[in-house]
């Protein structure tokens, strides 16, 4: 069997950043490995690991632990000792699968092969689909190498250029959907909104709102990455009480200066409630918390294990009543 030959006809892509997708490239003799280099981040390709499996002659079943497969997949044996009447790198059909056990047609929906040894010893293999998916959230363009090989071991490459665009980013940091937060790395203030500074008010939430904050860090106006291991919002009604609300399950978007952290807040929980509580009155329902933004990171000094950590200095958000609620 000749080498297989990736077609061409898609060989520049483009998606957005962030933005689900899915390619199939296409090949000609059947390929049923595919392999990807230079994918980029966040984009994977289907290939398949190798199983060990065994068989019984006296029930025409497969047995290779927590297979996966589904009814209908095809696969293929890349070694086989025994089992008389299956061959070694011919394309199969898994049928009457189980978790654990298959049997395998020459045809699609056709009867199951009857092998007259038992497989005492084999690998097998679902044949690989070579799917691009995933979603990259760094901008820029990947030269990518698929490579498809088919069961005689014959193989074939083709460059794809992918590339990502950052103008039309579609995700939870962007447009109308996060309120966009920067901190200023050399004196820990806060800005968004349009306002800056210790004690300005950045935003007004309700209660029982879920809201999605967007944090970039700069150093003198220019966007950095410090990569945070953790990353938390808290808000007091004043210092030293309990904190009312804390958020820490971000996620980094992009890298280097594109970088930046969406991190919900939900403003639910009693002891929110219990201060809004105290702020009825018919005007002013709500009062300006304060806030605070802490991260930490995991870092190597000298040999020794350091965790550096930073916070912002205090801001303020305005808590308001939810007077609709139920």
């Amino acid at each position: 069997m000749s080498a297989p030959v990736i077609s061409a006809s898609s060989s520049i892509l483009g998606f957005k950043r962030n933005e689900e997708f899915n390619f199939q490239p296409a090949a000609t003799n059947a390929p049923v490995i595919w392999e990807g280099i230079g994918l980029p981040p966040g984009v994977t390709v289907d290939t398949q690991e190798v199983k060990a499996v065994t068989g019984a002659e006296a029930t025409d079943i497969l047995t290779s632990a927590g297979h996966g497969y589904a009814n209908a997949d095809r696969a293929y044996f890349p070694a086989l000792t025994g089992g008389s009447g299956l061959t070694a790198g011919t394309i199969y059909y898994v049928r009457d699968k189980t978790d654990d056990t298959f049997k395998l047609a020459s045809t699609l929906g056709g009867a199951a092969v009857n092998f007259t040894t038992d497989v005492t010893a084999g690998q097998v293999r679902k044949v690989s689909s070579g799917m691009l998916s995933g979603a990259c959230s760094v901008t820029g363009t990947y030269v990518v190498t698929l490579t498809a090989v088919n069961a005689a071991a014959e193989s074939g490459s083709r460059q794809f250029v992918i590339g990502i665009d950052s103008a039309t980013a579609a995700d939870a940091g962007t447009g109308g959907t996060a309120m966009d937060w920067e901190i200023e790395m050399l004196d820990r203030t806060v800005a968004g909104g349009g306002s800056a500074g210790a004690q300005a008010v950045l935003a007004t939430w309700k209660e029982d709102d879920v809201v999605m904050v967007a944090i970039r860090f700069n150093k003198s106006g220019v966007p950095v990455d410090p990569d945070p291991d953790t990353l938390r919002l808290v808000l007091k009604e004043m210092e030293p009480e309990t904190m009312l609300v804390e958020a820490t399950d971000f996620e980094k978007i992009g890298d280097g200066a594109e970088a930046y952290f969406n991190l919900p807040v939900s403003l639910t929980g009693p002891l929110l409630a219990a201060a809004l509580s105290n702020h009825e009155e018919d005007e002013g329902t709500g009062f300006d918390a304060l806030a605070e933004i802490e991260w930490t990171s995991d870092v190597v000094h000298k040999g020794t294990p350091l965790v550096l950590k930073g916070s912002t200095k205090t801001f303020k958000v305005r808590v308001e009543r939810d007077i609709a609620e139920g």
